[in-house]
């Protein structure tokens, strides 16, 4: 935990403290937190009513660029943070992190907030030549949205020289497979292999979809849960 703590310059106000891993504190109404995840509710009830506080320990997905986009989530329902953090795609090791920190606190709601956000703008996300269908394909596993990957999928184009190639072909992912769940890669490779070098996409989007349901169905990882303690004052 940081020995010294700053506030932040926007969640000032409200009755419930978050301070990050780095030492940011962050002020919000409970009721977004407790909206979020029944764990924050639990917390509060361990804590005096008059100061609902939680410190987070984590320093890979605790820190306050996460805790930022969080709540700029549940509070605003926006991705501002996330679109200032570099390239504001799914490449981003904040998308990796703040599905961390989903996982850890249980925040479905805010999970399908973003999974949202990304459907709702998918036009502008993937365009043909570009490597966008990878990054929507790796958000949506991430967020565990079998929709969105089906839809990277469906929309992929291949590389204008190889008409039977994908920017999505398992060999092309092999840079970025850290932030796919194990799950999604190994549908993803069993559907290719199935189909053949000229699948059609939306053949292959289907065989893709069957066989992450068929996965979800026999209880398959998905992006791990983080088990750390933390510290409710």
């Amino acid at each position: 935990m940081a020995t010294h703590t700053s506030d932040d310059d926007k969640f000032q106000h409200g009755d419930f403290t978050l301070v990050s891993s780095d030492g940011v504190r962050f002020r919000v109404p409970s009721y977004h937190l407790f909206s979020a995840s029944s764990f924050f509710l639990d917390a509060a009830s361990m804590c005096d009513a008059a100061d609902k506080k939680l410190e987070l320990v984590d320093p890979d997905f605790e820190t306050h660029d996460i805790v930022r986009a969080f709540l700029d989530l549940i509070v605003d329902f926006s991705i501002d943070t996330i679109a200032k953090d570099g390239r504001g795609d799914a490449y981003s090791p904040m998308y990796a992190g703040l599905c961390k920190f989903f996982d850890k606190f249980d925040c479905q709601m805010a999970r399908r907030q973003l999974a949202m956000l990304f459907l709702y703008n998918a036009p502008t996300l993937i365009r043909p030549g570009l490597s966008d269908s990878q990054a929507f394909f790796v958000l949506g596993a991430i967020c565990a949205n079998i929709e969105m990957c089906y839809d990277a999928i469906r929309l992929d184009r291949p590389w204008p020289d190889f008409p039977g190639n994908s920017h999505l072909a398992p060999s092309d992912l092999k840079y970025i497979g850290v932030y796919i769940p194990s799950r999604y890669q190994q549908a993803l490779a069993t559907a290719w292999n199935t189909l053949g070098p000229d699948r059609p996409r939306e053949i292959w989007a289907a065989a893709f979809k069957r066989e992450i349901e068929a996965a979800s169905d026999a209880g398959g990882d998905s992006h791990g849960a983080v088990a750390n303690q933390q510290q409710a004052t």
